[in-house]
């Protein structure tokens, strides 16, 4: 039997080199090869996938007359039988991660992806299309075998057919893996892993440590933009990655398929798409990133452009994606806000109620995992256009406000980024056009003659405790009327349009495009109420947004401006907290509210209030 198998494949090899020596030279050949494998269309000169180099040594390769294909590489002539329907369908779904695999269907929830925070994890659960999502209330994570800890669902957030469901961690010294983890609804039915979709990894993925790709946008049909945690995350590298360093990067599509990164910042990295017929083949698979020859873990998904008119391949247009105001049809909206929540909802009406009066038209709010009741208040705001958008990603508020951009740029010519605690306070009252444009307009004329205004920056007062132990009913504009005299730091306001491809900021600004210019106001400021009453101030001991500060807790850049002087790491009160910060009574932006927003003049009840705080 052995020596029959032997004979028969000696057969075949010599009836394909005989077809082979037909063709040498070039006859029979299509002047560009063309090859199909399960769908996807490979051209000569495009690098093939790792997954297929094993199988297909390619340089030219034109169809036999038989099942096979006969193929020549570059380095030595010689060919290769392969069973296109069976093999490569193998090769290749067996490196397809998660519900990528072709053919499943998903006819109960599983756990898809686990990422360990540091006080939380999160588990990232695929449901079927259209069941239903328990509420947080009948959600528990259940951590361990023989031993098990179990701990009640925080949060539950869902998009795009998955779950995010959030949960206390276990403590440090309790062992538990990723197939012991298991999501009980009810305190009986269990969501666990699936079979071949379990994850290849044995223990979570520590969020602090190891790169993850975390979040993808695929907006554009010239590129998308992939966000990745741990590979870029210390301050020296805040700055745009050189040309040169950009080749250490490539983008994977569905496992095999990789396209170069064209431009990075911080935790941004910006790919082409892969040719049409590739990427519909990938669409809906993961996509990771390899950095310097290594693939890290992702936990994000590719969905290419819908439209027919998807190029066979990225253009050079993705180098430069976002178009000058110029060449851009009006947008639907002249100004928006966009911000970084947590646990913020009982300012929130305050905040958003001011600054629609100033000429904001939408809202973007990034809820980075609030516990309160934020869902609700932003329920009663739907009138002045506010949108939420779950961003459970710890310490990403850079990267946060590039999805912003990106996801605002279609919608919004001008994009304003300030904190909730954060007012911009104007040197004009209403009239028409709006304030903010107003502003606008007086900048402009501030711009040099041979660059086009791109970005505002405002500079910022802040304000101290003013006598107050508990946070004012009133609201913050109302309560603390006393700050230091000298501005620190600025906020920005920016043409979206005039962002870079890299899309890099740092403390509320962009770095802009050569043509565009960043002037500083003098016409405004931001009224920053940052040391509040202890009891809410406190709460900034629990972690910091930004990507490039510390927390307060760590015993590390305790002169940082981003911190209070002399409080060290520890959120003890002290002595003399509520005088503090105290230099300079200013009254103007409490004035300025009670005469738009108060029912008297003493600002007895202001219109953001809810009725039991009155």
């Amino acid at each position: 039997m052995v020596e029959k198998k032997r004979k028969q494949r000696r057969r075949r090899r010599r009836r394909i080199e005989q077809e082979g020596k037909k063709n040498k030279g070039g006859e029979g050949r299509s002047a560009v090869a063309l090859v199909t494998v399960i769908g996807i269309q490979f051209l000569e000169g495009e690098k093939m996938p790792t997954a297929l180099q094993s199988l297909w040594l390619v340089s030219v390769c034109p169809a036999s007359p038989t099942h096979y294909f006969n193929c020549a590489s570059s380095d030595s002539k010689y060919t290769v039988e392969v069973a296109v329907a069976t093999v490569m369908e193998n090769s290749l779904s067996s490196q397809l991660p998660g519900n990528a695999r072709r053919g499943v269907v998903i006819n109960e929830p599983f756990i898809e992806d686990i990422v360990a925070f540091h006080r939380e994890v999160l588990f990232l659960v695929r449901f079927p299309e259209e069941a239903p999502i328990p509420s947080k209330k009948r959600l528990a994570c259940q951590y361990g075998g023989y031993q098990q800890f179990v701990a009640k669902a925080l949060r539950v957030e869902f998009e795009n057919g998955r779950a995010a469901i959030s949960c206390q961690a276990p403590p440090k010294e309790f062992q538990w893996g990723v197939k012991s983890a298991v999501i009980t609804v009810d305190k009986a039915r269990k969501i666990i892993q699936k079979g071949m979709l379990t994850p290849s990894y044995q223990k979570p993925l520590k969020w602090t440590l190891t790169g993850i790709v975390y979040d993808v946008l695929d907006l554009t049909h010239t590129d998308i933009t992939v966000f990745a945690k741990g590979i870029r995350n210390v301050p020296e590298v805040q700055e745009v990655v050189s040309a040169e360093s950009l080749k250490d990067f490539h983008c994977i599509f569905g496992g095999f398929y990789e396209t170069p990164v064209i431009a990075a910042a911080q935790e941004v990295f910006r790919c082409k798409h892969p040719p049409g017929s590739i990427a519909s083949y990938v669409s809906g698979k993961k996509i990771s990133l390899k950095v310097r020859g290594q693939i890290i873990p992702s936990l994000a998904f590719y969905h290419a452009p819908k439209s027919s008119q998807m190029p066979a391949a990225a253009t050079a247009a993705a180098k430069q994606p976002l178009p000058s105001s110029s060449t851009q049809l009006e947008k639907q909206y002249k100004i928006c806000s966009c911000t970084m929540i947590q646990n913020g909802a009982k300012f929130l009406r305050e905040w958003v109620l001011y600054h629609s009066h100033l000429g904001v038209e939408k809202f973007f709010l990034y809820d980075n995992n609030s516990d309160d009741e934020l869902e609700e208040v932003v329920a009663t705001l739907s009138s002045f256009n506010v949108t939420r958008q779950a961003w459970p990603w710890v310490k990403t508020q850079e990267a946060g406000f590039s999805h912003c951009a990106l996801q605002a740029q279609s919608q919004c010519t001008w994009m304003l980024y300030t904190d909730i605690d954060e007012f911009l306070f104007p040197g004009y009252k209403r009239s028409s056009p709006s304030i903010l444009e107003m502003l606008i307009d007086e900048t402009l004329k501030k711009t040099a003659e041979n660059a086009t205004l791109g970005q505002i920056q405002m500079p910022c007062l802040t304000f101290g405790p003013t006598g107050l132990t508990d946070s004012p009913a009133q609201g913050v504009t109302q309560g603390y009327t006393c700050r230091l005299k000298q501005p620190e730091r600025h906020k920005s306001m920016v043409l979206l349009d005039s962002i870079t491809s890299s899309l890099q900021n740092a403390i509320h600004h962009f770095t802009l495009k050569p043509a565009f210019q960043t002037v500083v106001s003098t016409q405004a400021v931001i009224n920053h109420y940052k040391y509040q009453a202890w009891a809410e101030f406190q709460f900034k001991f629990h972690g910091r947004a930004a990507t490039y500060v510390v927390d307060w807790t760590e015993d590390r850049q305790l002169t940082s401006k981003d911190r209070a002087p002399n409080l060290g790491n520890k959120a003890v009160k002290p002595a003399d907290w509520e005088t503090q910060f105290c230099e300079v009574l200013d009254y103007g932006l409490r004035d300025y509210t009670r005469e738009l927003f108060a029912s008297d003049p003493n600002g007895t009840y202001m219109a953001w209030q809810a009725r039991d705080d009155i």
